[in-house]
């Protein structure tokens, strides 16, 4: 018989599907979201309900104030169900609620807790936060993390009586290579349309903000020869964007496309050299996952979480502060590439160090 296993999570997202969809398969799984969809992130959620093998719930019953969301009815559904294992994620109410609970009432109750922090943000806790994560981390059975970088660093600076497990923010690699190779017919009309033919073709995913340190990628492509950047999102600085790449005569070298998600996303991935990352703040960075699965160099910002997937084979780190670091590792990465010669597209070997099952089958013999 399964283990009976509740997971309380933030929202639906398309870079839990493939976790959420392995503990089903491995548990008798309850899910519940706190939101359908993520704050500032726009997905496609008929899209994500297709690739869905769980079901799950909407927790409907509560209120927010700015980011931080209050549910009812927690301990209710964990009463109710009488589960093995609670999952929760990071250190808000849920997790404080089914911490004392397992306290008072069910001490047998395994409670894990899923924190995405980066170093750089656990460094950065202040206040209530960093007491409950102090607190009720080194209380729950185990925090998984997303990388083990990460779990020892909150081992030796927060509480030594943390077990990290680890959860990397990543895609099942053969289900998302399938989505891949769905995406090539829109890769090939994408040479055409942005006349790849002879390029090096370097990559940005994100919202248009301030935190993304978009200007640092297009003011070094003044010096960069034979190469296109592609810009995919929306954001408030679309426009002052737009004038920095008018400025610097770059209009035949930089495209903004605008928001891009399924198959026209994953399409850039199948043909961009490289993916860049330049984020002055950036708690993990899913998109380097993607991209590396894609055959993709990453040049990846220090900050970002996702920067431990990130060997001297697959791409490197920079300190987005330094633009002479960047502009020097930029030029020794296109250095390993050529341009696109055709627009015949061909599956690229992928570049990730490591595969999530292998992580999930893992987990499971810990939890």
């Amino acid at each position: 018989m399964k283990q009976k296993l509740i997971i309380f999570h933030p929202a639906i997202a398309p870079y839990r599907i493939d976790f959420f969809n392995f503990m089903h398969d491995n548990y008798d799984l309850l899910v519940y979201f706190e939101s359908d969809s993520v704050n500032s992130q726009r997905f496609n959620l008929d899209n994500l309900i297709q690739v869905s093998n769980f079901q799950y719930k909407i927790l409907s019953f509560g209120f927010s104030i700015k980011s931080t969301s209050f549910k009812f009815g927690i301990l209710d559904k964990i009463i109710k169900n009488k589960p093995n294992i609670v999952i929760t994620s990071e250190f808000g109410l849920i997790t404080i609620l089914v911490s004392f609970y397992k306290l008072i009432f069910v001490k047998t109750l395994k409670h894990y807790i899923i924190c995405d922090d980066n170093i750089q943000i656990s460094k950065d806790r202040k206040g209530l936060r960093a007491l409950f994560r102090s607190v009720f981390s080194a209380k729950a059975k185990g925090v998984l993390y997303s990388s083990d970088k990460i779990g020892q660093w909150n081992k030796k600076h927060i509480s030594s009586k943390i077990n990290p497990l680890i959860l990397p923010i990543i895609h099942d690699n053969t289900v998302f290579r399938q989505k891949l190779l769905g995406s090539h017919d829109v890769a090939k009309n994408n040479i055409t349309k942005y006349h790849l033919i002879n390029k090096k073709v370097l990559v940005f995913v994100g919202r248009l903000i301030a935190i993304k340190n978009i200007p640092l990628i297009i003011e070094a492509m003044v010096n960069i020869e034979d190469s296109i950047l592609i810009i995919i999102g929306r954001g408030e600085l679309q426009k002052d964007l737009s004038e920095q790449v008018f400025k610097y005569g770059l209009n035949d070298k930089v495209y903004f496309i605008g928001f891009q998600n399924g198959i026209d996303l994953y399409s850039w991935f199948s043909i961009s050299h490289i993916l860049i990352l330049p984020s002055y703040f950036e708690p993990y960075g899913a998109v380097v996952n993607e991209a590396l699965l894609g055959g993709c160099y990453v040049l990846c910002s220090e900050i970002a979480g996702a920067s431990s997937l990130i060997n001297d084979k697959n791409g490197a780190v920079f300190n987005p502060n330094d633009k002479s670091e960047y502009l020097q590792k930029l030029k020794s990465l296109l250095s390993k590439v050529d341009a696109i010669s055709s627009n015949i597209i061909s599956e690229r070997e992928s570049k990730m160090p490591i595969q999530l099952i292998d992580q999930l089958t893992l987990l499971k013999q810990q939890l």
